[in-house]
């Protein structure tokens, strides 16, 4: 009886461990497939600051752009939320 038990916890065992390795390779594949598709859809997203960007000055002017951006940006909220009233 002892042997039966330990024969089916191993059967039992593998058989998770099976079930997850299954899931974990499918997950690995639906991401790569994924991000294939996500970088033939939008190339444009996924190439990162290019060598113009990265430079000092030209981040510093970035940075207050984009300040000067969300500033308006709430700017017209605010102005937005006052017309509705």
């Amino acid at each position: 009886m002892q042997v039966d038990l330990v024969s089916e916890a191993l059967t039992f065992m593998l058989l998770g461990m099976g079930i997850v390795f299954v899931f974990i390779i499918l997950m690995i594949i639906a991401m790569n497939l994924l991000r294939g598709f996500v970088t033939r859809c939008f190339p444009d997203d996924m190439n990162g600051p290019t060598a113009s960007q990265s430079s000092g000055s030209t981040a510093a002017t970035n940075v207050a752009a984009s300040k000067k951006n969300k500033v308006a940006a709430i700017f017209a909220a605010i102005c937005r939320h006052q017309e509705v009233k």
